[in-house]
């Protein structure tokens, strides 16, 4: 399979971990453990709020990361989605 496509794969599958393996020019942001705790919380549909809170990861630093970092912005996009779509299958 293409990368571009396993990517794509992965990060429809929900595993982040194989997206930022997958890609040669990820960021040490998306790569922060705490980022990545913030992204499943987001993804078992909490609020960008409650994610950050119980991650420990200001809100603020999160969305100046989404303005600098395409990537960033992605997952936590994607993660958002996929968390409505959680909470609405419950």
């Amino acid at each position: 399979m293409k990368p571009d496509l396993k990517g794509l794969a992965s990060r429809e599958a929900g595993d982040v971990g194989e997206v930022l393996d997958e890609s040669r020019t990820i960021s040490a942001r998306a790569r922060d453990p705490h980022f990545q705790e913030v992204i499943e919380k987001i993804r078992l549909g909490l609020s960008v709020r409650g994610a950050c809170g119980l991650s420990r990861f200001a809100r603020s630093k999160l969305y100046r990361w989404m303005d600098d970092d395409e990537l960033i912005k992605e997952l936590v996009e994607e993660a958002i989605d996929e968390g409505f779509g959680n909470i609405e299958a419950k």
